[in-house]
């Protein structure tokens, strides 16, 4: 029996565990199970104490030493077996706790009547009879239904809000389609699918209600008072809670309550991607400034006429025309000046020529107007490329401090009474406050400023 009380001190322990949510595994089930006393162990405990009890009543003297040889052993036996079948035991005869009731027996010798109690774990650990197994009638349930439970006052189950949004894309839009919306079909955008999703996962319902300023909300400093949506969510009762792209601040946190953030963002500048100017017919003159480009033409002129100077000077270049004539009546040299100012643009343009210098001193010229050339030209290439590649950056705005100096002239501002605003505003930082100086000459509008905003950088 100790260890049939051990194996159910287990099982009400681990019943305990599931309350809190950790259930054993199958496999640590199923080995506790295999490791349970049999039921042999029960029904021979049963025995032995039938048998103690019989004794006692019977007062049967004692029998003499048994011998093996001789068989005197069983000189009690069957007037205990008699005994025993021929009463009818039950648990107050002293024969304790009996398994199944009351025991008669059958003329074979089996029991009779066995009725066996179904118990079940209940709430906190603790064994619940739940019905009655007997041999003739089978098994009777006699279950209790437990009373369906009502959700705590905290719980969102079957229950219907009253939301609060505010128009904004991309968060609250209008659901733009050809057949009539009415109700929570109206709005799109992801504030909406984001409190549909939770509205399936914890079983409530909810009903928008539109904001028509779409004013966030924000403290009056003379009256303590909140106006726009946190006004409204404080004053009106029938507003449960808000959902739109409303920027959490101490401020605000101390008025109302705020969840966990859908998203974390921090101040940011909008403004217009610069474009790439048209370029121009001039453009292929950028690479070198205009100072290079005339050094530049001075050093071909000046190439060209040596060449042709010295050209001139040497009589190897100076060529029979008709070499079937062995005494030409003249010479010719291939070096004149058009010639001498075609072949120098060609090594520039990387282009060759029939001219082709003889003499040592025409080709020593040549060539160091062509090592010239080789590195002008590698130059020039590069700073085309760099420039074609290059983007714009005249008009960008890299700090707040460019910002602020507001050099080029930029209008900027932000959402009057929004968080980016009111941070300018309450900031005591003196390149803050001139930030806020000129936001404040030129406020923007609180009603479709998203799409505002947008625009304005656009153009």
């Amino acid at each position: 029996m100790t260890q049939w009380r051990k194996m159910y001190s287990e099982r009400l322990n681990a019943a305990g565990n599931a309350e809190t949510g950790e259930e054993p595994t199958e496999p640590e089930e199923a080995a506790a199970i295999s490791a349970a006393p049999p039921t042999a162990l029960l029904l021979a405990h049963l025995g032995t104490g039938l048998v103690a009890e019989a004794w006692r009543r019977l007062q049967l003297p004692e029998a003499e030493s048994a011998d093996c040889a001789v068989g005197a052993g069983a000189f009690h036996a069957d007037t205990l077996l008699n005994y025993l079948r021929s009463e009818e035991w039950n648990s107050e005869d002293g024969a304790g706790r009996l398994v199944g009731g009351a025991i008669t027996w059958e003329v074979e010798g089996g029991r009779r009547d066995v009725q066996l109690e179904v118990v079940e774990l209940a709430r906190g650990g603790r064994l619940e009879r739940v019905g009655v197994w007997a041999a003739r009638a089978g098994l009777s349930l006699q279950r209790r239904e437990a009373p369906v439970a009502e959700p705590p006052p905290e719980s969102m189950t079957n229950r219907t809000f009253t939301v609060l949004i505010a128009e904004n894309k991309p968060y609250v839009m209008m659901q733009e389609s050809t057949d009539r919306l009415s109700g929570n079909d109206r709005y799109e955008g992801f504030c909406i699918e984001l409190i549909d999703k939770l509205a399936k996962l914890l079983h409530f319902n909810y009903t928008f209600v539109e904001q028509e300023d779409r004013n966030y909300g924000s403290r009056d400093n003379a009256t303590g008072k909140w106006n726009g949506m946190l006004g409204r969510l404080m004053e009106d009762e029938n507003i449960d809670f808000a959902i739109t792209d409303l920027t959490i601040t101490a401020e605000r946190e101390s008025a109302v309550d705020f969840t966990t953030p859908f998203m974390n963002l921090g101040i940011a500048i909008l403004f217009r991607t610069p474009k790439t100017p048209e370029p121009k017919i001039f453009a292929f003159l950028l690479p070198f400034s205009n100072g290079v480009w005339l050094c530049l033409g001075f050093a071909y002129l000046g190439t060209s006429l040596l060449l042709y100077v010295v050209g001139r000077l040497c009589h190897e270049e100076w060529q029979n025309p008709y070499p079937c004539i062995e005494d030409p009546p003249a010479l010719e040299n291939q070096f004149t000046l058009a010639n001498a100012l075609w072949f120098n643009l060609g090594a520039v343009l990387l282009q060759g020529s029939e001219i082709a210098p003889v003499a040592y001193s025409t080709r020593a010229v040549a060539s160091v107007w062509w090592v010239f050339a080789l590195v002008i030209t590698s130059s020039y290439t590069a700073n085309l490329a760099t420039l074609l590649a290059k983007k714009s950056s005249d008009q960008v705005i890299n700090n707040v401090q460019e910002l602020a100096d507001n050099q080029l002239g930029i209008d900027y501002g932000a959402k009057f009474n929004g968080s980016t605003y009111n941070f300018f505003a309450h900031s005591q930082s003196e390149l803050y406050q001139r930030m806020y100086e000129h936001m404040r000459t030129r406020p923007m509008p609180s009603t479709n400023a998203e799409e505002w905003r947008v625009e304005s950088t656009r153009s």
